[in-house]
């Protein structure tokens, strides 16, 4: 049972909400309840007794309805105390004996001022639990009693007497300003004259009630609340708070990643992120967020699902034999630089359209010689002349003769 207490004091200090505090320090409250009472004629407490009962009194038969009604006024002194005012009106302490036909109501109107000690939660607490005591001040009708008891009077024959009530609360609140109230007293009394008889030879009162109530509350006041996030700005540590996050009791998101972004905000509460992402990761920063790429640790493209393309040559990495040149699909990513259907890998001349004839290499001449073996690239010649054209006999003699008479003419000079 202590564990359990514990517990759940626990979870009520925790849950955070809006209550009365210093930015709405006044609350009203209007409620309805049953007074059950206990003296020399019997114990009706906790025995929730709501049956009317038609009662003659004075030639008069009336049906009373147990129940009654309260206002009150609650100002707020700091996280811990509230001070009470209550005014209430209705049946003081009906009770019945069915069985020996008796019969006991009386009407009463009183008032109260009780401070409430709020023990567990404090300020902006769903639950708030409290205790309560204080002194009142009541009347009594005497003139609404059965005859069974011998109470006799001319009408408006009242009782006033001294009242200390003490008990338990609760307010559960709903909304910044609105809420449910229950509370349950004992009422205890200074007279011992209510039931109209005197039992004990004590002079302690031996008339009391115990009021039991539930009501709706209204918080009144003006928060100053720059960012609307529940928190007042003097209590509030995080002053920018995103519209609707999730935040807790001094005004800060509840982030469990860190990643700036609540967790009700968070599509990935768990792990960093980023803004852009609702708070899913990007890894590599490459714009898609890694739910989405296939390469979470190297930076790519959209195009690549996220996935790199190195050279921009339109051929990702992971498929491309030549990731960091620049290439084309038809060798897998691998270049063609001269654009002459041969990679470069395999092309003698990349850098020169040529035929897969001569292995990239050009004939410029077409005599069936490439170029970078061809002596005459630009003039067609066998290639066992290495590819220059031959010169005919009577040309050859002509220029053989031609260098004998210029050596003849040298040796005469000398």
């Amino acid at each position: 049972m202590k564990k359990l207490f514990t517990t759940m004091a626990i979870i009520i200090a925790s849950l955070t909400s809006y209550a009365q505090t210093k930015d709405l320090p006044w609350q009203v409250s209007l409620s309805a309840g049953l007074a059950e009472y206990s003296g020399d004629i019997g114990n009706g407490f906790f025995l929730f007794d709501l049956t009317g009962h038609n009662i003659g009194q004075n030639g008069v038969s009336k049906k009373n309805t147990p129940g009654l009604g309260l206002i009150s006024v609650n100002k707020y002194l700091n996280s811990k105390f509230d001070l009470s005012f209550r005014g209430y009106y209705g049946e003081w302490g009906f009770y019945r004996n069915a069985a020996a036909g008796e019969y006991l109501f009386r009407n009463m109107v009183g008032v109260e001022c009780t401070p409430r000690w709020k023990f567990l939660a404090m300020d902006n607490a769903i639950f708030v639990p409290y205790l309560t005591a204080g002194i009142g001040f009541g009347r009594v009708n005497m003139n609404t009693s059965s005859d069974d008891f011998g109470v006799f009077g001319l009408d408006k024959t009242y009782l006033y007497q001294l009242t200390v009530p003490m008990g338990l609360g609760l307010n559960v609140n709903l909304t910044p300003k609105l809420g449910l109230n229950l509370q349950s007293n004992f009422m205890w009394t200074n007279s011992d004259k209510v039931d109209g008889k005197s039992v004990s030879s004590s002079s302690f009162a031996t008339d009391a009630a115990w009021l039991h109530t539930i009501g709706i509350t209204f918080n009144l006041g003006k928060m100053k609340d720059a960012d609307k996030d529940g928190v007042a700005d003097r209590k509030d540590k995080c002053a920018n708070t995103p519209a609707g996050a999730l935040i807790d009791k001094v005004g800060c998101i509840i982030d469990k990643d860190k990643d700036g972004i609540a967790d009700n905000l968070d599509a990935c509460p768990d792990k960093l992120g980023i803004a852009q992402f609702n708070g899913c990761p990007d890894t590599d920063g490459d714009g898609i967020q890694d739910s989405k790429d296939k390469c979470i640790d190297i930076a790519g493209i959209a195009k690549f699902d996220g996935c790199p393309d190195t050279d921009n040559d339109g051929i990702k990495d992971s498929e491309d034999k030549c990731p960091s040149v620049y290439g084309v699909s038809q060798f897998s990513g691998c270049p063609d630089t001269d654009n002459d259907g041969i990679q470069d890998s395999e092309d003698a001349c990349p850098n020169d359209k040529g035929t897969s004839q001569f292995n990239g290499c050009p004939d410029s001449d077409g005599d069936g010689l490439a170029d970078n073996k061809d002596k005459c690239p630009t003039v067609a010649g066998p290639s066992s002349n290495n590819g220059c054209p031959e010169i005919k006999a009577e040309v050859r003699k002509l220029f053989e003769r031609a260098l004998r008479d210029t050596e003849q003419c040298n040796n005469c000079h000398d």
